[in-house]
């Protein structure tokens, strides 16, 4: 790899984790915690070569959260996140924080999959069966909007949606590739990068599925088939010459 290659694809990296990081989406800034790690364990043990990207990554990382905290716009939006976090009031409803809204979505949800765990309610079925007098005290005119389309949560809508099986359905297509390519961690050194784009991939899927439904737009499910045959095409192709670098 030549050095302007070497320079290029670090600037992609960097560039890439400040956007993510001055996006502004607290779901976005989680995704960080849990993708750049997961580089960092997944590079452990393969030479020399590896730790100096490891040690890189580090550095990006150290520099992205001093530019964070050093930033007034992300600290306050983080400070306000936390104060919102900690004023949720459990016995009323919350009309105007975001954070406050969700909690209260993912209660209702709870609550509607406990009714009804195995068939759900259908995708606006739950509005036909509850009423004014039989909501909760923290249901509120915001919550009741945004419930109407889903619970800011892939599992949760699915599971009130759809029951258990569509719960578990969309918990397969998120979990269920990551072992796979893991797999291919002590195999050939060009299979590698693929393995660790792959994985990461897929635990940013799953952080984001906590915070929203990441399946309910029809361009995500082309994204993530596209994206599962990018990673997984080339490894089945390596299969036919298969062989362990030492």
């Amino acid at each position: 790899m030549s050095w302007r290659q070497r320079i290029t694809i670090a600037a992609a990296i960097v560039c890439g984790l400040f956007v993510a990081a001055l996006t502004g989406s607290r779901a976005g800034w989680v995704a960080l915690l849990f993708t750049v790690p997961t580089v960092l364990a997944l590079h452990i043990g393969w030479g020399a070569r590896y730790r100096r990207l490891a040690g890189a990554a580090f550095a990006v990382l150290l520099a992205l959260a001093t530019v964070f905290w050093l930033d007034p716009a992300l600290t306050q939006k983080m400070s306000l996140g936390v104060s919102r976090l900690l004023a949720y009031d459990f016995d009323a409803p919350d009309q105007t924080s975001s954070i406050g809204i969700r909690i209260s979505l993912w209660r209702l949800a709870f609550e509607l999959i406990g009714e009804r765990p195995l068939l759900g309610w259908g995708v606006r079925g739950w509005l036909l069966g509850y009423h004014d007098g039989r909501l909760p005290a923290y249901v509120g005119e915001q919550v009741m909007f945004f419930a109407g389309a889903g619970f800011h949560s892939e599992l949760l809508t699915k599971l009130v949606h759809h029951g258990l099986a569509a719960g578990l359905a969309s918990a397969a297509l998120i979990i269920m590739p990551v072992p796979a390519f893991l797999r291919r961690r002590g195999g050939r050194v060009e299979d590698r990068p693929i393995m660790v784009a792959a994985v990461v991939y897929f635990v940013s899927l799953a952080v984001a599925s906590f915070a929203t439904e990441t399946f309910d737009l029809k361009y995500q499910y082309s994204l993530y088939g596209t994206l599962l045959a990018v990673f997984g095409v080339p490894l089945l192709l390596n299969d036919e010459h298969p062989h362990h670098d030492a």
